[in-house]
Order: structure tokens, then C-alpha cells, then sequence
């Protein structure tokens, strides 16, 4: 870094002290619970308000408020069957968020928030055309939070792209429709779709920036400059450790590790080396994680969990000292034991050694 970086970086220290604050929304039940972002839990949400059988009593108005985003207008109000199903399994064993079947059409959702859109749509497209058997429409969809992101791979693949924030648009015209006083009982269904769609609002991109803020970075550009070219290159280096442990631990984890990737958090410093472990019915996840400052090893069941997991007895009978780190996730080992510094190949050791004990236990409780 150059002394006119420094010394731009040191200016911008000294003015974000007194940089406007931006607005704090008011917290949804989802981000109060933990869970704003978490693809399962959204997608387990869509599926009951898709289904028009489901006690939300609002129909096919969540159906073909999605539809319409996606250009299919549909009357699904007039079909004789709907079924919601989650997890739908493809030949090859990778699943779809969430098909919806009707008398007319197979619709297919792969449900994103927030995460890169790496899965095998091509598959995907091949299930739901198996099922539709030429004599129904096909409609794959990609729901994103990341709609300039997630585009060109979605189309790639034949998928129609819908953005989170035009489905909440859609959504919510369609609401202003419906009167909460015609099924009183029901109201409580609505307030959480109500919120539903207002913490997907918050996750998704775009959003004009207030004016206070925008003049702040014009007023300090250069060093605001600065910043994002050092930002950039701590991001890369941290994908370079995460991505030089995945290669230590590819071919140490043994039978039990049923996949693996690496997944930077898009909002802030740290990257994370992943593993997914199945034993018997037990499967967990272990996460690996690099911030400018430190490694964090953590356990957790993963997105496809079921919640009979009993972790706390798993990390006992492993013999593994823990703490409650984040949500449902134990940190395996303090911070201070795993500082920035420590050399690539310790942190495979020791997370190849979790590995096998908590694979090890797993194998004597199933």
C-alpha cells in the first residue's frame, strides 16, 4: 500500500466517526428468530402459502402473485388438483427446493437469498420435464434476492428469473385486494406473510441511498476509494486461505463427507471452507471459517437438517469442549487458540480431527 493509501485511509478512520447513520428498520419475526436469511426456513415458509389447501386461507394468491413476475397468467384458481411438494428429489439425487403441480402446469422454484446460484439447473429442468410428460407446462423459476447476479446462469439454464423485491410488489397489489376482516381467524397467517415479505424486501438488492450517505462518500471519494481497493484485497485473500484449506481436507474427511464448498458472505469479512457429513441418520456440518483476525471451526446440522439432532450430545460423546456460537452452531475451539496468523495446515488438522471424532461418534450412536 502507497503512503497516499495510508494516508487516505487514515482519513476515512477519522470520518466514519462521524459518518451519518443509516436507518435501522424495524426488526421482522424472522430476523428476531435468526432466521432472515436462511434458504431452508424461506422456502419451508413459500411452500405453505403456495399451497392453497394450507389454513392461511388466502388461495392461490401467493401462486399467481409469483407467476405474474415471471410473465404466466395462468388461471390456477380453476385447477382441479395443486400439490406443494419440498425437496423434491431429481435421478441424481439433488433436490429442488419446491415444485408445485397442478392439473396444467409443473412449476419449479429454487429458492435464493443471498447465496451464489451454483446448483445443477440443467437437472432440475430435466425432473420437472419427466413429471410435466409433455402434456403440461413446465415453468422453472430461480427466486433471488440477487436478480443481476443470479441472471445470465438462470437463463443459461432455461430458468425464468423473479426478483424477490417484484415478487413482494406483486404480493403485495394483490393483498391490498383482500380484506383481513372477511376471515378474522385467519389474520395471524397474513401478519406473517406480511413479514415474510418484508424481511425478503430487506435482503434483496437495490434501494436508493440516502443523500446524506451518498454525500459522505463524495465528500471523502479518495478515501472511500482506498478503502474498497484494500476491502477487495482482503476478500481475495481470505478466499485464498478458505480455498487452500478445501484443498488440504479434499481427500482427508473420509467416506462420511457427502460435499463440500466455499461461500463468502457478501456483506462483511469472512469466508467459509464447508463440509457436510452424513452418518446413518445423523448429518451435521462443519464450517470453517476465516475473518482478518481469526479462524472459527463450528458445527452445526446444515440447511436439510432435520431438528431431531441432538448436537450437545453428539459434541459429548465425541469428546469435544464447545460453546454456543451462533444460532444453532458450537464454536469448537476459542478464537484466541486460532488467530489469523495460524498456518493453513494446523487449522486442516485440527478440523480433519473433529471431523473423524464427531464421524466416529455419529457411527456408535446410529
Amino acid at each position: 500500500m502507497t503512503p497516499t493509501d495510508t494516508d487516505a485511509l487514515e482519513r476515512l478512520k477519522r470520518a466514519v466517526l462521524n459518518a451519518p447513520k443509516t436507518d435501522a428498520a424495524d426488526p421482522t419475526i424472522l430476523s428476531i428468530s435468526g432466521y432472515p436469511h436462511y434458504e431452508n426456513v424461506a422456502s419451508n415458509i413459500l411452500a405453505f402459502f403456495l399451497d392453497p389447501e394450507e389454513a392461511h386461507h388466502l388461495g392461490t394468491t401467493v401462486l399467481e402473485s409469483l407467476l405474474r413476475v415471471v410473465d404466466e397468467n395462468p388461471d390456477i384458481s380453476k385447477s382441479e388438483s395443486i400439490e406443494v411438494r419440498r425437496e423434491d428429489q431429481t435421478s441424481e439425487g439433488k433436490r429442488i427446493d419446491i415444485v408445485v403441480s397442478t392439473s396444467d402446469h409443473v412449476i419449479g422454484i429454487e429458492n435464493k437469498i443471498r447465496h451464489d446460484l451454483n446448483n445443477p439447473l440443467p437437472v432440475y429442468l430435466e425432473r420437472l420435464k419427466t413429471e410435466a410428460a409433455g402434456s403440461r407446462t413446465v415453468v422453472p423459476i430461480v427466486l433471488t434476492t440477487k436478480p443481476e447476479t443470479d441472471a445470465k446462469n438462470a437463463k443459461k439454464a432455461r430458468f425464468k428469473v423473479a426478483a424477490y423485491k417484484d415478487f413482494v410488489d406483486s404480493l403485495g397489489e394483490a393483498l391490498q385486494g383482500q380484506a383481513d376482516s372477511a376471515n378474522p381467524s385467519k389474520s395471524g397467517y397474513r401478519w406473517f406473510l406480511e413479514q415474510f415479505m418484508e424481511e425478503m424486501k430487506m435482503q434483496s438488492e437495490g434501494g436508493a441511498i440516502r443523500e446524506d450517505v451518498r454525500q459522505f462518500f463524495a465528500d471523502e471519494e479518495d478515501a472511500s476509494n482506498a478503502f474498497w481497493g484494500a476491502a477487495k484485497k482482503m476478500r481475495r485473500e481470505l478466499k485464498a486461505k478458505a480455498g487452500a484449506l478445501h484443498e488440504q481436507l479434499a481427500d482427508s474427511l473420509g467416506q462420511h463427507c457427502i460435499a463440500s464448498n466455499i461461500w463468502s458472505d457478501p456483506d462483511c469479512f469472512q469466508v467459509s471452507a464447508w463440509y457436510d457429513f452424513q452418518v446413518g441418520s445423523v448429518r451435521f456440518r462443519i464450517d470453517n471459517w476465516v475473518t482478518p483476525s481469526r479462524w472459527t471451526i463450528s458445527v452445526w446440522p446444515g440447511h436439510a437438517q432435520p431438528a431431531t439432532t441432538n448436537l450437545d450430545r453428539l459434541l459429548d460423546a465425541a469428546g469435544i469442549r464447545s460453546e454456543p456460537h451462533f444460532q444453532n452452531r458450537f464454536r469448537l475451539r476459542p478464537n484466541s487458540e486460532l488467530g489469523y496468523g495460524v498456518d493453513v495446515s494446523e487449522v486442516a488438522e485440527i478440523a480433519a480431527e473433529y471431523a473423524e471424532r464427531l464421524c466416529r461418534a455419529a457411527s456408535e450412536q446410529s
